[in-house]
């Protein structure tokens, strides 16, 4: 099965948190299963830097999903947690 590397990262709200239960809905099911995770990293904003820092993190997974539907599915899991990218500025 095909494995992709998938960065992770946020600064709202709990973040460690959210990406703790992120990850675990993004590899729910048969189709993309985690094998490895890095530390989390605090990194200061970059572009719009009136804004907290954040929290990234990586993770390694084993999919049979075509990147178009992998992203689609990092999409939804963003959508679970409020993410509005029509909203954000950039």
């Amino acid at each position: 099965m095909p494995e992709a590397l998938i960065a992770l990262g946020g600064n709202v709200g709990d973040v460690r948190a959210i990406l703790r239960k992120a990850i675990e809905i993004f590899c729910d099911g048969e189709e993309v299963q985690l094998r490895q995770r890095s530390s989390d990293y605090k990194t200061p904003p970059w572009g719009v830097t009136e804004q907290p820092p954040f929290v990234n993190a990586a993770i390694a997974v084993e999919t049979g999903l075509e990147p178009r539907a992998l992203l689609e599915r990092a999409h939804a899991v963003e959508r679970i947690f409020g993410r509005n990218r029509e909203n954000e500025e950039r």
